[in-house]
């Protein structure tokens, strides 16, 4: 997008050096460089039966509560097409991590959690149905979605 597609899209980067200076804020209004969504709270939990689960922050609750949710998706390595060759090089334990924490810190186990594995993710819409996705080696993501700008046929 630095450049443009020749002939199709005049709003990219290269305006910034091409135009006179006076265009910067015209330029800014059409390319907020941020532009904030809402965000959502997260955390990783043991469930009753050892297993582990996300959670999702009740909004507007004091403390603080959370309960289960369906936004972020355990996968398995055998879900993702990996290329010939790759393979996680190392051996992590969410749980295994957090009660190293435990032990060094001296933290209960619910504080170890909520504040060891939370994070903050860009809100779903509810049209959405690309949601997040979790592997203890490759983290939260999302799948991206054919750039518009490449062409990859």
């Amino acid at each position: 997008r630095l450049f443009g597609i020749p002939d199709k899209e005049e709003n990219c980067a290269k305006l910034w050096w091409e135009c006179n200076t006076t265009w910067n804020g015209e330029i800014q209004r059409n390319q907020p460089f941020r532009r904030s969504q809402a965000m959502e709270d997260y955390n990783l939990n043991l469930s009753y039966s050892n297993k582990l689960i996300w959670q999702k922050k009740k909004q507007g609750e004091y403390p603080e509560k959370y309960e289960p949710t369906n936004d972020i998706r355990q996968i398995k390595l055998t879900d993702i097409n990996m290329a010939i060759g790759n393979i996680p090089w190392f051996e992590l334990s969410v749980a295994e991590s957090i009660e190293k924490i435990i032990e060094k810190l001296g933290v209960t186990e619910d504080i170890a959690y909520k504040k060891f594995s939370h994070i903050q993710l860009r809100k779903n819409n509810d049209d959405d149905i690309c949601r997040w996705k979790y592997h203890h080696h490759l983290g939260v993501f999302k799948e991206l979605i054919k750039d518009k700008y490449i062409n990859e046929e």
